[in-house]
């Protein structure tokens, strides 16, 4: 029953990322501006994803960042949530 699961959480991942990625990529052609994808992924893709998986998300040490500083944030790819949580 476990393997099942997965594997429908596998395939409900698969398809729900597809047709986001279509969605975003009509919201490119129509605004002209790559901004809309991002906001798409983010909005959308991501929660839904963390939601299927029955992920949370915890952030540590928010208050060590300095809004007026940039930073690069690397993921280390343990997981295959790197990419939506990032």
């Amino acid at each position: 029953m476990i393997k099942f699961i997965s594997v429908l959480k596998l395939i409900t991942m698969g398809v729900w990322t597809l047709i986001i990625i279509n969605f975003a990529f009509i919201a490119i052609l129509i605004t002209f501006n790559n901004k809309s994808a991002i906001w798409i992924a983010h909005h959308i893709w991501t929660p839904f994803l963390l939601f299927v998986l029955g992920a949370k998300m915890k952030v540590i040490g928010l208050e060590n960042i300095d809004p007026t500083k940039n930073y690069i944030i690397l993921a280390n790819h343990t997981s295959n949530l790197d990419i939506p949580m990032l």
